[in-house]
């Protein structure tokens, strides 16, 4: 069981308040436990997980590489 999964369990089972579950399990915003409790409403468990953070690794994936020849050709000379 997630660290995600025992907090929203204790706001259901024992009838905690989001701030209470925050504050019992050490999680310096109540904000982020409610995102949580909205997630696990909307989307059950599955809203719970972690999802990856950043930009994809592969962005570039199926495009070709662009040579230096092409990015200047296109700039206008003075």
């Amino acid at each position: 069981m997630s660290f995600r999964s025992k907090v929203i369990r204790e706001i259901e089972h024992k009838g905690l308040s989001i701030r209470e579950a925050a504050l019992k399990f050490n999680v310096p915003s109540h904000s982020t436990v409610q995102k949580w409790f909205v997630a696990y409403q909307e989307k059950g468990s599955f809203g719970l997980r972690e999802k990856p953070k950043g930009r994809p690794r592969n962005m570039d994936k199926g495009k070709p590489p662009r040579s230096r020849s092409s990015v200047t050709s296109g700039v206008p000379s003075k």
